[in-house]
């Protein structure tokens, strides 16, 4: 029975494990296509310039 129940809990932590590495990848894709989109906003202004006179 305490095998059963440690195969369990190793079971979970697997799981859980897996799920926080998934949410930590998913987040930082988000962030890398954030900078990426500001980076291209950045260089659009940059090119045919942010302010009109100058």
């Amino acid at each position: 029975m305490v095998h059963l129940t440690l195969a369990i809990a190793d079971f979970m932590k697997i799981l859980i494990t897996a799920a926080l590495y998934a949410a930590a990848s998913a987040g930082g894709l988000v962030l890398l296509g954030l900078c990426a989109l500001g980076g291209v906003v950045w260089g659009v202004r940059r090119a045919f310039g942010g302010r009109r006179g100058e």
